[in-house]
């Protein structure tokens, strides 16, 4: 990982943490982030596309996961676009 795209990972987890004020999201939260619905959120972690753990009847997702999730996808959208 380049220093650039650790700052902007960085970047990302400070504004998720001043916008929800904790480490790690719930599912509810999450799918309120995201703009979509937590039925959608819920499946896409259990499928493994989106970051987070399904544990207990519960869902945890480290901001610090969704930042760096952030990142690569965006990279991996830069590339399929160079097509």
């Amino acid at each position: 990982m380049t220093i650039e795209e650790r700052s902007e990972v960085k970047s990302i987890a400070e504004s998720i943490f001043e916008k929800f004020g904790k480490g790690s999201l719930n599912a509810e939260e999450f799918s309120e982030y995201l703009g979509q619905s937590r039925a959608t959120v819920c499946e896409k972690i259990r499928n493994g596309s989106y970051p987070g753990q399904h544990s207990n009847g519960s869902y945890t997702i480290p901001i610090n996961s969704i930042a760096l999730w952030e990142v690569k996808l965006a990279k991996t959208k830069v590339k399929e676009s160079d097509y």
